[in-house]
């Protein structure tokens, strides 16, 4: 953390740990300094996303609120979630990446290029957030792909073309 911060303050140079967390957090820091702001931009985006993922999945909105306050009480859940680390970013990363792919297979239509795409940009966000990440991305990219793919007459070839890309990597 403290690391992560001092790179996004100064410069990258590299080390251990993909630069991909120092480069979120300057961006975060450009608006709001300190670990707080990115520690609530992080947090945010694992709980919103898991929030709608509830709705998306027939939870109600009271129901799906009753269960994130539930998981805030697993040490296992907010523990990792008290500090700033490469961990819950990429986690905040594929469940954001998660939930649009859901959105898109419930609405059962056209995938919309920009929802995909926003999927896809997640997805390669939480693959440089860490070094082994590339497993958990792979059914993610494989669910996307078959959304995309399930409609032939799609406009969202190109989008369908980097997540065969991604897929193949």
């Amino acid at each position: 953390s403290i690391h992560t911060l001092r790179e996004a303050r100064e410069s990258v140079s590299g080390g251990a740990y993909p630069p991909m967390a120092s480069y979120l957090w300057r961006i975060v820091e450009y608006f709001a300094e300190g670990p707080a702001p990115m520690l609530l931009v992080q947090n945010t985006v694992v709980l919103g996303s898991v929030g709608v993922f509830l709705v998306l999945c027939g939870y109600g909105a009271i129901a799906s609120c009753i269960v994130l306050a539930l998981l805030m009480f697993l040490p296992v859940v907010v523990g990792p979630m008290l500090v700033v680390w490469k961990d819950v970013a990429m986690t905040a990363a594929f469940a954001f990446a998660t939930t649009i792919i859901l959105a898109e297979h419930v609405r059962n239509s056209k995938p919309r290029l920009v929802r995909l795409g926003g999927a896809f940009v997640a997805i390669v966000i939480g693959m440089a957030l860490r070094v082994n990440a590339l497993p958990a991305a792979i059914p993610l990219v494989l669910w996307a792909v078959w959304i995309a793919e399930r409609d032939a007459r799609s406009k969202s070839l190109p989008v369908v073309v980097a997540f065969r890309g991604l897929q193949c990597s």
